[in-house]
């Protein structure tokens, strides 16, 4: 019996000591793994900082340029100030003439006025007064393209109601613009015929 018991303490110490080396071994093992994190991590933060320093140099100097980028150059001379008294499509122009049309029953001649309420580049949006030869007043909202200065080509249509809707196109010049007109009627009648119209203001 005892040295049954001496065997066991014996065993127990042994156990002890291989646990403790491999312990030791491990901790130091740790240790130089850390030590070698730490110097990465050191390395990271200069490179970064590094980075960070050459970016605030570039932007000092974009800001320091002699003014802004070219896209903002160009969106300035494409996008007409809303007043621009040379855009002869800027708000609060109305452009009216007469339109001489011919549909299965025959030619008729019909009056627009086109009222400009809005522009944002050569685009352009507003209301479309239509004086039929019957005294009967057809107001649509029209929208289009136009030049912001000068002649040019001009686009203009009105949306699809019920089965009625128009489309010009022509081209402005000298203060006029020549349209061809295609239209479809409230009944359905297909509409064809051409337009001249001038500022009224």
């Amino acid at each position: 019996m005892l040295m049954t018991r001496v065997m066991a303490s014996a065993l127990v110490i042994v156990v002890c000591t291989s646990t403790k080396g491999i312990t030791q071994e491990s901790v130091s093992e740790l240790k130089k793994r850390i030590e070698l994190l730490e110097a990465k991590v050191q390395l990271l933060e200069r490179s970064i900082s590094m980075i960070f320093t050459e970016l605030d140099k570039g932007t000092t100097s974009n800001l320091a340029g002699s003014g802004p980028s070219n896209a903002t150059k160009m969106a300035e001379t494409t996008k007409p100030a809303v007043n621009d008294l040379s855009d002869p499509f800027r708000v609060g122009v109305t452009w009216a003439g007469e339109v001489s049309v011919r549909n299965a029953r025959g030619n008729l001649k019909t009056k627009w006025a086109i009222s400009i309420s809005e522009r944002d580049g050569d685009r352009f949006g507003g209301g479309l007064v239509v004086g039929m030869p019957d005294g009967e007043i057809i107001e649509t909202p029209v929208s289009g393209t136009a030049p912001s200065n000068g002649d040019g080509l001009v686009v203009m249509e009105t949306p699809l109601i019920g089965r009625a809707k128009s489309f010009a196109r022509g081209r402005l010049q000298n203060g006029e613009i020549a349209l061809t007109v295609k239209a479809t009627s409230k009944l359905g009648e297909e509409v064809v015929g051409s337009a001249t119209l001038r500022p009224k203001n």
